[in-house]
């Protein structure tokens, strides 16, 4: 059933408790058009609004591109595209967002959003599902319970994502908890801001990173500008990274390629491994050992490192180095082998410029063509608690990164897996609820019936027939003549199923038995007084009555023909005094006029 009203004067549309599919588009004609199974309350226009409320079937609306749409209280499934803006909130199922030119504001979405083509997005409260989001301007999301996939869009601030998070394509991105993984690529201009991660990090291609807490291992590729990072629970990898490094305290073992600036930080679990280090550094301490390989370049200033156990450094092909080192092991390196070097040394290669200090529990090896222009040592003895010093200082730091991982991790992913768990139950019983109340409306509309006269068609349930009928017993009680005449037999032209009669109410279980109606009075026996021999018998008193003559009878009188104008009457009577709708009025007209009753 299709109906079309001028949208000349209306820009905007109010849907309100819609109980199965709804699906908006926008068009180029200047009406609006619905379709839909059943019966729907329809408002008339008001403020340049119009409302559509109180729909069970499925419902598809046409309206012109430049209409705004409003919802509340949307029970099933939702798609929306090529409008002017939207505003919803209580959506209990999934909602699909496309072009929308304005603004679309969400409140309160119990389902998955997938939105493409947006200008601003913005939700308030919470979305229970998976959100999927592309080419947007604006994102703003205060909390994603599921999944969070963005690609192509200009800026996204986003609140929380109880699951994992992928972004491709993005200007700037902030978010402040992710509860698992997240992964960010192909974005070169994106500056992103990350609070904390439950899982896993990975970035690729971006300008700029800053993350707070990570429970587990971060992998970063491809950095134009500075990276920062805070608290990593497990491994962490830098590879080709335009700018400076900060970092925090890695739990395990730390990699770090390809550094165009400075790298500096301050604790890492276990090994560490810096290749292709341009600027200075400066670490607090390294649990287990060391790999380092840097320019080492005069300008850079003093670099600092702290390892618990052993350290191989590469030296450039020219140093112009001072390092200045104390090991608890051997120092070797070219000119050193085999040397005892004690457990402070200076070893001065070139002219010296810059400057090394070292920390080393254990050995020290020195990996280079180039020899010292000079070196010194002290005392061993000075030195002689160092190395013990220094062991249970990696011991200790190794045991503290496994640590680390496993309280970042638990702290951040705990709530939101209690969350996710909660949510998972909770959609499950949605889910099943809605299931059972598609199954009640799919009864629903087996048992209505469908009338068509004329290439008109209504349709109507048992419901409804019952209300009519009872609008018209009240009808006729009250002084309207042919009302209940012209509901029945409109029924029946129709075959409509007829309503049920009222059972008996059955007899009361329990309780007083009502009394027996009094019985007439016996007449009195006229020979009562007379001996037994002498009273007659019965046929003797038959024949002694009177004969009571019978009354002939009447032929039955001939069925009066059926007023069909006073029933006609009767209807119109009714949808003045506003007891039937016009619609079903009008079914009941078209009835009682096109299929005429015998007799009339």
């Amino acid at each position: 059933m299709k109906k079309t009203i001028s949208a000349e004067n209306i820009q905007s549309l109010t849907l309100r408790n819609i109980n199965d599919e709804l699906n908006i588009s926008g068009w180029d004609q200047p009406s609006i058009e619905i379709e839909t199974d059943s019966e729907f309350s329809l408002s008339d226009p008001e403020n340049q609004n119009i409302t559509i409320q109180n729909s069970q079937d499925r419902l598809t609306i046409k309206v012109p591109y430049e209409t705004s749409v409003y919802l509340s209280e949307i029970n099933d499934h939702v798609s929306i595209e090529q409008v002017q803006e939207v505003q919803a909130q209580r959506i209990h199922d999934d909602l699909h967002l496309q072009d929308i030119q304005g603004q679309v504001t969400l409140e309160e979405l119990h389902g998955d959003l997938v939105g493409k083509n947006i200008g601003t997005l913005k939700t308030r409260r919470r979305i229970e599902g998976d959100v999927s989001l592309s080419a947007i301007g604006l994102a703003e999301l205060e909390s994603v319970e599921s999944d969070l996939n963005l690609k192509n869009i200009e800026k996204a601030v986003i609140g929380s994502v109880g699951n994992d998070l992928a972004a491709r394509e993005v200007a700037s991105l902030s978010v402040n908890n992710v509860g698992n993984g997240c992964q960010i690529a192909d974005s070169p201009q994106a500056e992103i801001t990350l609070g904390n991660i439950g899982h896993d990090l990975e970035i690729k291609d971006v300008a700029q990173v800053v993350a707070g807490n990570i429970g587990s291992d971060v992998e970063i590729r491809g950095v134009s500008g500075n990276v920062t990072l805070g608290s990593v629970g497990s491994d962490a990898r830098l590879i080709t990274i335009g700018g400076d490094v900060q970092l925090g305290t890695i739990g395990s073992d730390a990699i770090l390629q390809d550094i165009k600036g400075s790298v500096h930080g301050g604790t890492i679990g276990s090994d560490a491994s810096l290749q292709g280090v341009h600027g200075s550094i400066n670490l607090g301490t390294i649990g287990s050992d060391l790999h380092l390989q840097a320019d080492f370049a005069p300008g850079n200033g003093l670099s600092f490192i702290r390892t618990g156990s052993d350290a191989l450094i590469v030296l450039p092909e020219h140093p112009n180095l001072t390092i200045q080192a104390s090991v608890g092991g051997d120092i070797t390196g070219r000119s050193l082998v085999s040397s005892k070097m004690g457990n402070r040394a200076t070893l001065v290669y070139g002219e010296g410029a810059a400057r090394l200090d070292l920390a080393i529990g254990g050995d020290l090896h020195l990996k280079g063509d180039a020899a010292p222009e000079s070196s010194s040592s002290n005392d061993p003895a000075r030195w002689g608690d160092f190395a013990n010093e220094m062991a249970t200082l990696g011991r200790d730091m190794g045991t503290l990164g496994r640590d680390l991982g496993a309280e970042i991790s638990a702290a951040i992913t705990s709530e939101f897996t209690s969350k996710v768990q909660q949510r998972n139950t909770e959609r499950a019983e949605k889910q099943r609820q809605k299931a059972e109340e598609r199954a009640r409306r799919q009864q629903d509309r087996a048992a209505r019936f469908n009338f068509r006269v004329r290439d008109r068609e209504w349709s109507m349930d048992p419901e409804r027939i019952n209300r009519i009928v009872e609008q018209a017993e009240r009808a006729a009680s009250e002084g309207i003549m042919g009302a209940m005449e012209a509901v029945e037999q409109a029924l029946r032209n129709m075959n409509a199923p007829q309503p049920p009669t009222p059972p008996v109410p059955p007899k009361p279980a329990g309780g007083p038995v009502p009394p027996k109606p009094p019985m007439p009075p016996t007449p009195a026996d006229p020979y009562a007084a007379y001996p037994a021999h002498e009273k007659p018998t019965q046929a003797q008193t038959e024949r002694a009555q009177p004969e009571v003559p019978v009354a002939p009878t009447e032929p039955a009188s001939a069925t009066t023909p059926v007023d069909i104008e006073q029933e006609r009457e009767a209807i119109l009577r009714m949808i003045a005094e506003g007891r039937i709708s016009p619609e079903e009025g009008d079914m009941l007209l078209e009835a009682l006029l096109q299929y005429p009753q015998s007799g009339s």
